[in-house]
C-alpha cells in the first residue's frame, strides 16, 4: 500500500518537478535559441486554446530544453488566443518572439488540425514535427525524431515518436479503436515500419515536405468527417499520398514526456477515446476515402 502511494505521489509530482527544472533554466533556454545551432529545414508546429496560453512556455522551453533543437517554432492560435498571449505578457514568450525564433501566426482556429494544416501551406519546402501544447518534452525527443527522418529521407514516410497498431479481423475488416495494439514498441537498431501505424500527435509527428495531399487542408472536408480527431485525418490522407509510417528508435514513455496539469482545460481524450468518438470519426473517414479516392485501408 505504501509502494503505492509513493508511486501515485511521485507520477503527479513528475511534471511539476520538470516544469520547474525549465523555469531555472529559462534564461540559459532562450540563449540558446539565438545561438546554438539549429536544425534548417525543420520546424515545429503547434496550436493552443485559452485555457493553455499560461503553460505554453513550457512546452517551448522543453522543447529548447533538447540534445537538437528545430529551426523555429510557429505557434498557430485564434484571435481569442492571440489576445490572451498580449494579456499574459508572459516574459519568455515575448522573449522568443524578440529574438525571432517564436513566431505566433493568427488564424482561424479549425480545430485541433489547426497544428498542420496552416504550416503545410506556409512552409511548403520544410518538415514540420507537430506537437501538443500540453506536454513537457524529453531532451531527447526532437533529436529522435530528426536522426530517424534522415535516415528515411526520400522514402515517403511519416515519422513518429509514438503509435499504435491498426488491427482487424479475420474478414480483413478494422478493429474498434479500443482494440488496437497500443504504444508500438519500438526497437533499439531495428526499424519499425507500417502502414498500419497510426501515429498519435501527442508524441510529435514529423511530416516531410511534400508528403501530404492538398485534401489535407480542405476544412470543409475533415470539420465533417472528422472534426475532433485530426489524427485520424491526418493519417488517411498521409496514406492517400503513398506515405508509410515509422517509429523513432526511442522508446515513448509518459513518465519522459508528462502531461502538464490544467484542470480547466478541455481534453479531447476523453470524448474521442472514452466516448468512442474515434470509431464513428474512423468510420467516416474510411468510407470517405474509400469512396472518393478508392483508398483501401
Amino acid at each position: 500500500m505504501i509502494g503505492k502511494i509513493y508511486l501515485r505521489v511521485r507520477q503527479g509530482w513528475n511534471p511539476w518537478r520538470k516544469m520547474l527544472s525549465l523555469i531555472v533554466k529559462r534564461r540559459q533556454l532562450i540563449v540558446k535559441a539565438a545561438r546554438f545551432e539549429r536544425q534548417e529545414g525543420i520546424i515545429v508546429s503547434f496550436t493552443a486554446i485559452p485555457e493553455r496560453v499560461s503553460q505554453l512556455k513550457y512546452t517551448i522551453l522543453s522543447i529548447l530544453n533538447g540534445d537538437e533543437i528545430p529551426e523555429r517554432i510557429v505557434l498557430y492560435v485564434s484571435e481569442k488566443t492571440k489576445k490572451s498571449i498580449r494579456e499574459q505578457q508572459d516574459k519568455v514568450l515575448n522573449e522568443l518572439l524578440l529574438i525571432g525564433y517564436l513566431e505566433i501566426r493568427e488564424v482561424k482556429d479549425v480545430g485541433p488540425h489547426t497544428k498542420l494544416i496552416y504550416a503545410l501551406e506556409d512552409f511548403p519546402g520544410k518538415a514540420v514535427v507537430v506537437c501538443d501544447d500540453d506536454i513537457v518534452y524529453p531532451p531527447y525527443w526532437f533529436h529522435a525524431i530528426r536522426a530517424r527522418y534522415h535516415e528515411v529521407k526520400g522514402q515517403q514516410m511519416v515519422v513518429a515518436q509514438r503509435a499504435h497498431r491498426v488491427t482487424y479481423y479475420p474478414d480483413g475488416a478494422i478493429k474498434p479503436y479500443a482494440d488496437w495494439e497500443k504504444e508500438v514498441p519500438t526497437v533499439q537498431g531495428k526499424a519499425v515500419i507500417g502502414k498500419d501505424l497510426f501515429p498519435t500527435g501527442t508524441g510529435g509527428v514529423l511530416f516531410p515536405p511534400g508528403s501530404m495531399p492538398e485534401l489535407t487542408t480542405t476544412v470543409s472536408e475533415f470539420k465533417e468527417l472528422a472534426p475532433k480527431a485530426d489524427d485520424i485525418w491526418f493519417w488517411f490522407c498521409a496514406l492517400l499520398n503513398g506515405n508509410t509510417f515509422t517509429l523513432t528508435d526511442v522508446k515513448y514513455q509518459y513518465e519522459d514526456a508528462p502531461e502538464i496539469p490544467n484542470y480547466k482545460s478541455p481534453n479531447l481524450y476523453y470524448d474521442n477515446v472514452g466516448g468512442s468518438a474515434n470509431d464513428d470519426q474512423f468510420q467516416l473517414c474510411q468510407n470517405y476515402f474509400k469512396q472518393k479516392h478508392n483508398l483501401q485501408v
